[in-house]
């Protein structure tokens, strides 16, 4: 397995039920545009122009997704241009406004997923890892969108294999 099929062994564990998965696609980006928000307040002089820095947060966790699937880094990567400029322009929002949609969104997005799990009855996967849980979940809903839509679906197959081979061995 690759390296990025362990991690979503790993994620994909605790994320079955589909309206878990559902809350997950919805929750995790705006988990990440919250994220970002905060990121866009610090801005990175460059000569005579300043850079926010959710760019480079972003540019770094592409990076790293790329070293991951490329395929998935691509196809990920439009989806977090429009959520670094999102983010970008709710920076400029007055700071009150833009610190409440930034912390609703954060919390918010962790309370629908929490239910979620609740509904699936299986603890998140940041229980286990909380970092390697933060990684994975932007590129693991790639993946799942990828899956609805019928896409690299021998891939799925490898991880649900694993998954199934794993949860039978623990339960023997």
């Amino acid at each position: 397995m690759t390296r990025w099929q362990e991690m979503v062994v790993f994620y994909a564990s605790s994320h079955r039920h589909p309206v878990n998965i559902a809350v997950h696609v919805v929750g995790v980006p705006v988990i990440v545009c919250s994220v970002l928000v905060a990121a866009a307040w610090l801005r990175i002089p460059l000569g005579d122009l300043t850079l926010p820095a959710s760019w480079i947060v972003a540019a770094a966790g592409l990076a790293y997704y790329f070293s991951l699937d490329r395929i998935y880094a691509a196809i990920y990567a439009p989806f977090l241009v429009g959520l670094v400029l999102l983010a970008n322009e709710l920076a400029t929002l007055p700071f009150e406004t833009a610190a409440a949609i930034s912390a609703g969104g954060f919390f918010g997005g962790y309370a629908a997923q929490f239910l979620g799990h609740a509904i699936e009855g299986r603890k998140p996967a940041l229980f286990q890892s909380l970092w390697k849980a933060m990684a994975t979940a932007p590129l693991f809903v790639v993946a799942e969108v990828c899956k609805f839509a019928g896409y690299r679906k021998d891939e799925f197959a490898t991880v649900l294999a694993e998954i199934e081979r794993r949860e039978a061995a623990a339960a023997n």
